[in-house]
């Protein structure tokens, strides 16, 4: 198969997989309107920098939001959160939707979370599962606002889709 097909096959699947699991950019757009909570065996934070890491058995809440991390470094932006960065062996993301489909499960050995621009980064061992969907690679961009998902890797980026079982 050449690389331009490949590429495109991918990209049908990835549509695929976020038209049928579209849920996280409203279960994201509620969360974002309740507090963040760290929990942590220990924290340091650098006032000139404005960056809090937070170590060993880091949980990170806001709403349905849940990530699990070794470390969490918390970039501030104008007395916000900007950006985290959680890195472990993995990481895990874990977000409630709101429209009662199954929770949107990731995994890496970094998530990248930017907040204004609601953008999510998972590299290293990345996936994604919802309702039986699954997408397996080494670096998945997955941007909020559109909606768009995009995986890629040195090996082969992996896809489940389910089956219909609604006919």
């Amino acid at each position: 198969m050449t690389g331009c097909s490949r590429l495109t096959i991918v990209t049908a699947l990835i549509t695929i997989f976020c038209i049928s699991n579209n849920s996280p950019v409203i279960a994201l757009q509620e969360d974002s309107r309740q507090p963040v909570y760290i929990h942590s065996d220990r924290a340091q934070r650098d006032n000139k920098k404005n960056i809090t890491v937070y170590e060993s058995n880091v949980e990170l809440t806001q709403g349905g939001l849940k990530i699990l991390a070794d470390k969490i470094t918390v970039y501030d932006k104008n007395g916000s959160i900007g950006k985290i960065i959680a890195t472990g062996q993995p990481a895990h993301y874990r977000q409630q939707p709101i429209d009662g489909k199954g929770d949107l499960i990731a995994k890496a050995n970094s998530i990248e979370f930017e907040f204004e621009k609601e953008h999510i980064l998972l590299r290293g061992n990345a996936s994604v599962y919802q309702d039986g969907s699954t997408i397996t690679s080494e670096v998945i961009n997955y941007d909020i606002r559109s909606a768009v998902m995009k995986a890629d890797s040195d090996d082969r980026v992996r896809i489940v889709i389910p089956p219909n079982n609604n006919k």
